[in-house]
């Protein structure tokens, strides 16, 4: 009885959890706008938007491999730690620094 009185407990927990996450509605480009074998990245916020276009490739080279390899396995082992909001807040300031050339 109190094993099954935990478990319903968890499934109700996990049921109406609310992630810290923000959901927004940005206006999206349509996919016509977007050259094939490119990706469009935006980041909006109070200030306005930040946009980058990058090509995609099929296959990365040995450095590229190694670094998103690298990333991962190291967001895999920390993440467990952080909740949705911390995890997000690092993302957002980890693209905003490396891939948009801001200070976060």
């Amino acid at each position: 009885m109190i094993f099954k009185g935990k478990l319903d407990s968890a499934k109700k927990y996990i049921e109406t959890h609310k992630s810290a996450v923000i959901e927004t509605n940005i206006i999206k480009e349509t996919p016509e706008t977007i050259e094939p074998n490119k990706i469009k990245l935006t980041i909006a916020s109070k200030d306005g938007f930040s946009d980058r276009i990058f090509e995609v490739t099929d296959s990365l080279s040995q450095n590229a491999q190694i670094m998103e390899n690298l990333l991962n396995n190291t967001v895999e082992s920390i993440e467990r730690s952080l909740n949705d909001q911390e995890k997000m807040y690092v993302f957002y300031r980890f693209v905003k620094k490396n891939i948009f050339g801001e200070s976060p």
